[in-house]
Parts: structure tokens; C-alpha cells; sequence
């Protein structure tokens, strides 16, 4: 039984995401979950899309967004 609750811990932490830490274009730092975000395009600058429909233009090439998003999932 301990084993069923433990899988379901992880599978809900999963499914909640990891946040990346990102810097807005003023130059503050801001946690991100990285399970809202639906796409990232570079226009020049990063605009992120995330779930609710909000965008958030962030310093962080896409390039970098990437490897951030790579080590939140290990």
C-alpha cells in the first residue's frame, strides 16, 4: 500500500511541474512552472505562452529556456 501512495505522490508532483527560475525584461527574477508553458517563440526577444492564455516576455534565449527546462525534468 505504501508503494501505491508513494507512485501517486510522484505522479501528482509531476503533474503539478517544476518551477525555472527566468528574469523578466526589468531585470526581476521570477519562478515559472514549467508544466504551464504551452510554447516558447524568439521574436527577437523569448515570449512564453502558458496555459491560462497569459504571455510573459522573458531575458533568457530560447536556447537557454530550453536547458533550464531540461534540468527541471532531471
Amino acid at each position: 500500500m505504501t508503494r501505491l501512495k508513494n507512485d501517486a505522490a510522484r505522479a501528482e508532483e509531476k503533474n503539478r511541474g517544476t518551477m525555472i527560475l527566468l528574469t523578466r525584461l526589468d531585470g526581476k527574477t521570477i519562478a515559472v512552472n514549467e508544466a504551464q508553458i504551452l510554447f516558447a517563440e524568439s521574436t527577437p526577444d523569448t515570449v512564453l505562452t502558458l496555459a491560462p492564455g497569459q504571455r510573459l516576455i522573458v531575458r533568457e534565449s530560447l536556447a537557454e529556456l530550453m536547458k533550464k527546462l531540461g534540468e527541471a525534468r532531471g
